[in-house]
Order: structure tokens, then C-alpha cells, then sequence
């Protein structure tokens, strides 16, 4: 474990400081950049929009992602959460360069090729218990057998939510069809709206053998493989899905499943989870993926839903189960059936080494350029006329405590909004992505599951979320299904507090908030 750590960030300095964004080593050049903008407004005004990110909003807000419009999202979130979070990244900055120079021996100060990688290392580092290493942490101890880990952390998520999660024998199911050697194959029932009615299959496969070890994603990741297609009575398609399928993959190593899982592949485990649930509870049929009301003659949905932009709830499960189990130990003891090492961490130990406990806010802050800088690019008036690198100077300086790299070409490597499956004016998602799941997680702590994850308002709760954001899915809109669950608008002061909170000067806290994958 300590050597794959240790060659992971190595590698990763390395590929970032000769092929990273910072290295100008992208085939794109500014021509080609200005060329698609042109073209992309033009196609807005053959369309009847008066520039591109007019058209992309036009069409997302029927689909409810985010705020009304552009204005609203810079006014009433992006620019207030900047002004929140720019001093914390300053003191975070500063505090980093000191950290590095003793620690990572960069003596002469971080570059843009070392940032990522310092963060990386100063928060693996911090999230370590007070006094410990690697070898000696408790929560990286292989202490939780797999099978029955995963078995039981599947029941009792599922129980949360209404429904009933059992490991099906080898060889039976939908899935058991696919023949993925390793693969374990879990039935969802619903035992809230139709008991006793099958939802769909969970696949997992978490410790793959010879080379099948994705390097896409640290430890685990799920992915919906089939969805649901009832094909009315009168319909000529020929294709069903009664249920769906999700997948759920693993990087974990083979000790894993010889020793046992460690604390925190079983946090990543069962935050997966959610995305999994999220997409085999879903009563939507997979053709409204494509915003269809009934399905095409002769064409199926069934095998892939990859080529619709990704909705602003698509991970909030998973984020949300994230936030739950990390902050309420009565959760966590309850889906795992044991208590963990985290719950016997001091959450209130000063740090008298570094003084802060996570870097958070300069990470989240480059996102926040990223975003301004994308709604710019695409945007009409003044911005239309002006080169991306006089629309990029301005916002970076605005945003960031550190100088611009001189040969930054991140716009080259930018595939969200350059690449062919991208969503160009709607790179704001990552930072709506927290924003939502901070004000769910915000909700159940109003109800105490900090203090009893089983009182009747706690259990009220996740039936609520079951109804209005786990059966309706992630085909329908992000805003109606926010707004079913927290009865109005999101709000920024849930995410604004965590930082608050989580950023304090004079305390170590073991854990943070959920990855943005």
C-alpha cells in the first residue's frame, strides 16, 4: 500500500509537469479554439439563440439543471462563494509553500506542475491520524472481511431507503449472463411502493484479476450498464428491460479479498453504492434519457444512456452517503455493524505541525475559474470579440492567489467544453454538484443524524429522499427533484459552513468532504 502511494504521486508530478496543462504540450492552438467559438455561434443564431451559451441554457433549463439562467448562477452562487472562499485559499497557499519546502523539498517554491501534486500529498498526509503514518493508521488496516462487509453494507443502505439488497447464488440473475469472472451479483427488491417487485441487479466485481486494474479511478466506481425499457403494449420494438443494471468496479488489490477490505475502501465502497441505487431504483424509462415520452419503432435505449450530458444529481447520492457516513459515527457504526477507528479519533486535536487541516479551497477555487472562464468563452456582447487568453488573464487573477502559468494552455486540455462528448457553458456542474449535495447532507442534520440516525424524523427522511429523488432518477429534472425533496431553490450557506467549519486554523479533522469524480 505505501509503495503504490508513494509511485502514484510520483508518476502523477512527473506526468503533470511534461504533459499537464501547465506544459503547453497540447496539440490544440488558438485558432482552432476561435474557430469552434465561431462556429458554435453560428449554429446559435441558425437556432435562434443569440449566442451559444444562450442555446445551451435554453435547452438545459427545461431539463432543470442548476439556477433559471447564467446571471443567477454568477450573482446568487459562483461570485458570493468566491469572495467566501479567496482569503481561505490565500492562507491555504501560503501555508502549502512552507509545507512543501520541508516536506516535498521544492525549496524554490511551488510551480504550476507542483500544485495538484502538493495538494494531494499534503491532504493524504493530514487525513493520516495525529501521530501516526501509513504503516501505523488504523483506518488503513485490511480488518474488514470483504464479503461480509459489502453483503452487510448493502443490506443496511438498502434498508435506509425501503428497499431489500441480498447476494443472489452464482450463476443466477440478469446479470450472471454477462460472464465477468469474479463478479457478484446483488437483487434490489422495493419493500416500500410494490413489495416484493425486483428494481434491477448490482454487479460488483471490486478485486479484478491479471490486468483488468482500471487506472481511471482510485478504488471504486460504478457504472449503469442497462435501463429500465417497459415497452408499452402497443409499441413494435421488440427490445424489453424489465430492470436495470448497474455496475459497480473496483482497483481494490488481491489482499483485499485474502485479508480484508481497510476502513476507508469500505467508506468508498458504500458511497458507491448510492450511485448504483440511484440508478436501479429509478422508475424512468431509459428513452426519457434521450427526452422521449415513448419509445421510437424499432429503436432501444436499453443498452446505454453515455451520449446524453450527465444531470446535476447524477452522483448526489453517492455524494450525499458520502457526507452522512463521514459526519454521523451513529451511521456509520449502524451500516457497518461495528464501530470504526474513525469514531475513536479526536476530532478536536490541535495540529501544531501545519495548523490547517485539508486544502480545500484552492482546489475548489480552480473550478470556480474554470467555470467563470467557460460561461465567458461562450457568452455574446464584449466577450464574443475578445481572444480566450484576454477572457482567461482577468478571471484567473480574480480568482487565484498564484500567478498564471506563462505557458498555461489549459483551454487546449479543457475536454468538458472542447471535447466531442462536452458541454460547453455548462462546466459550472462540478461546483453545483457540492452545492446540492451540501444542502441534502444539511437536511438530515437538521433532523439529528449526527445523534440518532434512527429517530422517526431521520426515517421519514430517507423515505422522502427515496420518493422524490431515487424513484423519479436522474432522467427527469435535477430542479423539480431538489425542490420535492427540500420544498425550494438550493441554498450556498450549507456548503459555505462546511468550509467553515471543516477550515478551522487550530484543529485536525481526520476526514473531508466528498471527491468530485
Amino acid at each position: 500500500m505505501l509503495r503504490r502511494v508513494a509511485w502514484h504521486a510520483l508518476v502523477q508530478r512527473a506526468c503533470q509537469r511534461v504533459f499537464g496543462g501547465s506544459s503547453g504540450q497540447h496539440a490544440a492552438n488558438d485558432n482552432r479554439i476561435d474557430r469552434m467559438r465561431r462556429l458554435r455561434s453560428q449554429v446559435a443564431t441558425v437556432m435562434g439563440a443569440k449566442d451559444w451559451l444562450s442555446l445551451v441554457w435554453r435547452r438545459s433549463a427545461n431539463s432543470g439543471r442548476g439556477p433559471s439562467n447564467p446571471d443567477s448562477l454568477v450573482d446568487d452562487y459562483l461570485e458570493p462563494l468566491r469572495k467566501r472562499l479567496l482569503p481561505l485559499g490565500t492562507i491555504e497557499w501560503t501555508i502549502l509553500n512552507e509545507w512543501a519546502e520541508s516536506h516535498l523539498r521544492i525549496t524554490s517554491g511551488l510551480e504550476a506542475y507542483d500544485i495538484s501534486y502538493a495538494i494531494s500529498q499534503y491532504n493524504f498526509i493530514m487525513s493520516l491520524a495525529p501521530g501516526r503514518s501509513l504503516a501505523t493508521d488504523p483506518r488503513y488496516e485490511r480488518v474488514l472481511p470483504l464479503e461480509s462487509t459489502v453483503d452487510g453494507v448493502f443490506k443496511r443502505i438498502g434498508e435506509l431507503f425501503g428497499l431489500t439488497v441480498a447476494r443472489l447464488p452464482q450463476g443466477q440473475g440478469h446479470s450472471g449472463q454477462l460472464g465477468i469472472p469474479g463478479s457478484v451479483v446483488y437483487e434490489v427488491v422495493d419493500n416500500l411502493e410494490e413489495k416484493g417487485f425486483k428494481l434491477g441487479e448490482v454487479l460488483v466485481n471490486l478485486t479484478p484479476k491479471h490486468h483488468c486494474v482500471s487506472t481511471a479511478f482510485e478504488n471504486v466506481i460504478s457504472v449503469p450498464f442497462l435501463t429500465r425499457f417497459p415497452v408499452p403494449s402497443k409499441s413494435p420494438s421488440v427490445v424489453a428491460a424489465g430492470g436495470s443494471i448497474s455496475c459497480m468496479f473496483g482497483s481494490l488489490s488481491p489482499e483485499a479479498a485474502l485479508v480484508g477490505l481497510t476502513e476507508m475502501e469500505a467508506l468508498d465502497i458504500a458511497s458507491a453504492f448510492g450511485n448504483c441505487l440511484q440508478h436501479v431504483v429509478s422508475r424512468t424509462p431509459s428513452y426519457s434519457y434521450a427526452g422521449l415520452t415513448t419509445p421510437l419503432p424499432g429503436i432501444s435505449f436499453a443498452g446505454s444512456t453515455s451520449g446524453i450530458p450527465i444531470r446535476d444529481n447524477d452522483s448526489l447520492t453517492q455524494d450525499l452517503l458520502k457526507l452522512l457516513l463521514l459526519h454521523s459515527s451513529a451511521l456509520r457504526r449502524a451500516i457497518f455493524g461495528r464501530s470504526l477507528s474513525i469514531d475513536e479519533l479526536s476530532r478536536d486535536m490541535p495540529n501544531l505541525a501545519h495548523g490547517i487541516n485539508q486544502i480545500m479551497a484552492l482546489p475548489l477555487l480552480k473550478v470556480l475559474y474554470e467555470s467563470r472562464f467557460d460561461l465567458e468563452m461562450w457568452g455574446g456582447g464584449k466577450s464574443y470579440w475578445k481572444k480566450w487568453q484576454l477572457l482567461s488573464e482577468p478571471i484567473w487573477n480574480k480568482h487565484l492567489p498564484y500567478p498564471k502559468h506563462p505557458d498555461d494552455q489549459w483551454a487546449c486540455s479543457a475536454m468538458g467544453i472542447f471535447g466531442a462528448n462536452g458541454i460547453p457553458g455548462l462546466r459550472y456542474s462540478e461546483i453545483w454538484r457540492q452545492i446540492i449535495a451540501f444542502d441534502c447532507f444539511s437536511a438530515f442534520t437538521e433532523a439529528g443524524v449526527r445523534q440518532d440516525h434512527n429517530s422517526e424524523k431521520v426515517t421519514d427522511l430517507f423515505l422522502k429522499y427515496r420518493r422524490t429523488v431515487l424513484d423519479p432518477g436522474t432522467a427527469l429534472s435535477c430542479r423539480n427533484a431538489f425542490k420535492a425533496f427540500r420544498g425550494r431553490n438550493p441554498l450556498l450557506e450549507p456548503l459555505l459552513q462546511y468550509f467553515d467549519v471543516s477550515n478551522r486554523l487550530d484543529q485536525q479533522e481526520p476526514t473531508s468532504g466528498p471527491s468530485r469524480n
